[in-house]
């Protein structure tokens, strides 16, 4: 008997209310697997959208999984959009079915792809892909307008920070009891410039910090984005153009992935409830730079301020800090 792996996945609950559970798709998998003759050893789920870190490792998973064991030629999904909705995914699809001599299966549709798929599937199988792609990419600018417009009303329109709490009733965020002495102490220790971000996330995380979702660790990186967010002192800005621009912090310089728009980002005044002074924000936010640079992840500031040099010094160790040496984040 031939042996399959079945890749199940949905991207919103309401796929799961319209039928596309993922217990529906295994059960329709598993029959269709039952009618085809094939024996299923592994099988991946995922409830996260195509774009999502969870999602691309389960992906990433079944790619390795299906090269390294040669003796399982078969892949079970539900429909083709549920196996990709990009061009790169496609291609390594494309690979696993030329290279590796893999079989692809839809169960819902009652299709296959494989090595001997005539020319005019495979092209229909391309047009499907795309018209999953574009469906894809409207749901997305819907929803980046969506939030644009909710952002211009002075409403913070994505999930909320550290520190706060998305309240469903009006709409608007709150502030977290819980965490925000959290945040208060974390920029506390920034501003004195007496700690490393590492002893900083060691010391929060002894004192109870845990990540909302899985309990775990905050780890730096984490911490530094805090550090750089207006929104603690009352304001935030949101993407107006494209939810892909992001900011360099340090030099105020805006990136995108297309030209480089005058103002990309829309600046909302103080609408919000603040957790900390906008004085400890610009000390704390200064210091990360200074001691940091513009990454958690380096140890050089790419910005250079020669004038500092030899005119600061840590208090524990009594050293200076220059543009070109800092404290190991």
């Amino acid at each position: 008997m031939d042996k399959t792996v079945i890749y199940l996945r949905v991207s919103s609950k309401g796929q799961e209310e319209n039928g596309y559970s993922l217990d529906a798709q295994e059960k329709l998998a598993r029959e269709y697997a039952a009618k085809k003759g094939l024996e299923v050893v592994k099988i991946w789920k995922g409830a996260e959208s195509a774009w999502g870190k969870i999602e691309r490792t389960n992906f990433s998973e079944m790619l390795a999984f299906m090269k390294k064991h040669h003796e399982v030629r078969h892949i079970i999904f539900d429909v083709l959009d549920r196996m990709t909705r990009n061009d790169v995914d496609k291609l390594k699809i494309a690979q696993l079915v030329k290279q590796y001599d893999k079989v692809v299966h839809f169960s819902r549709d009652n299709k296959m792809y494989s090595r001997e798929s005539s020319s005019d599937e495979e092209f229909m199988m391309d047009v499907q892909v795309a018209v999953a792609k574009k469906l894809s990419n409207d749901i997305s600018r819907k929803t980046t307008m969506g939030m644009t417009e909710k952002a211009e009303q002075g409403i913070y329109p994505a999930r909320a920070p550290i520190g706060y709490l998305n309240n469903h009733r009006t709409s608007k965020i709150d502030i977290d009891p819980e965490r925000a002495p959290f945040v208060q102490r974390l920029f506390e220790m920034a501003a004195s410039g007496e700690y490393s971000l590492q002893m900083i996330e060691d010391i929060l995380y002894a004192e109870g910090l845990r990540e909302r979702l899985h309990n775990g660790r905050v780890r730096k990186s984490t911490l530094y984005r805090v550090l750089h967010n207006p929104m603690y002192y009352g304001t935030f800005r949101w993407a107006r153009n494209s939810i892909r621009a992001f900011t360099n912090h340090s030099s105020q310089k805006t990136y995108s992935r297309g030209p480089i728009r005058p103002s990309p980002f829309l600046s909302v005044p103080v609408l919000l409830p603040a957790i900390i002074l906008f004085l400890i924000y610009f000390i704390a936010k200064i210091a990360a730079v200074l001691l940091w640079g513009i990454s958690p992840k380096r140890n050089i500031c790419i910005t250079a301020v020669p004038f500092l040099k030899g005119n600061i010094h840590t208090k524990n160790t009594s050293g200076n800090i220059s543009w070109m040496r800092r404290l190991q984040p």
